[in-house]
This record gives C-alpha cells, sequence and structure tokens, in this order.
C-alpha cells in the first residue's frame, strides 16, 4: 500500500500545471454530460439513466442532485486515475472528454437519431 501512496504523491507533483488544458476540457465535457443528464432526466424521469452510479445517486438525491454528485465523482476519479498513470494521464482526460462530450450530444439530440448497441443489451 506504501508503494500505491508513494507513486501517487510523486506522480501529483506539477500535474496541475502539466495537464491544466486537458483538464480543463475534462471539466466541461463533464459539466456538458451533466447538465444533459439533468435535462432529460427532469423530463423523462431518473429510470432513464443507463449509468448505474449515476442512477443510484439520482433516485436517492434527485434528477438534479444525483447528476451533479455524478460530475463531482467522475471528476475525482478521473483525477485519481489520470494521477496514478500520469504516463498516459493525457490520454485518459482526453478519451473521457471525448466520451462525456458524446453522452451530452446523445442526451440532448442523439436519441432522435439512433440507438446504441449497448441499449438493446442493457437490462430495462
Amino acid at each position: 500500500m506504501n508503494k500505491i501512496k508513494e507513486r501517487f504523491i510523486q506522480n501529483s507533483k506539477g500535474f496541475w500545471s502539466s495537464y491544466k488544458w486537458v483538464l480543463a476540457l475534462y471539466s466541461i465535457a463533464l459539466l456538458a454530460d451533466g447538465i444533459s443528464t439533468i435535462h432529460f432526466m427532469l423530463a423523462d424521469g431518473t429510470d432513464t439513466e443507463l449509468h448505474p452510479a449515476i442512477n443510484i445517486a439520482a433516485r436517492i438525491a434527485g434528477p438534479v442532485l444525483g447528476p451533479l454528485i455524478g460530475i463531482v465523482g467522475k471528476a475525482v476519479a478521473g483525477v485519481i486515475v489520470a494521477i496514478y498513470w500520469r504516463r498516459i494521464a493525457g490520454t485518459i482526460l482526453l478519451v473521457v472528454s471525448i466520451v462525456s462530450f458524446w453522452a451530452a450530444w446523445y442526451n440532448t439530440w442523439g436519441w432522435q437519431y439512433y440507438e446504441p448497441g449497448i441499449i438493446k443489451l442493457w437490462p430495462f
């Protein structure tokens, strides 16, 4: 456990300044996904959320506070993972940003155009 802690502490030195632009993009992407989630949950209810943690948070805290808790949770988890694997931190944060922007697009407009294959497999 000490090696994990030491690696995290070592990797966190200078992390914020080195990755400030991708962290800003990451934050904006998570915010866009969260806001779009709030938007559709207010219209359609919390049952339509696929992400298990966000779904549970929304069922407990409601369709506004639940996704906001999710934004914070995703942000913290992503930063912890990126610091730990600093060598690929930019890639991690960029990929999550792209997925989050896609989710925001899908929540807002994309659902009208197609249905992702995973939805057919999801146990509703």
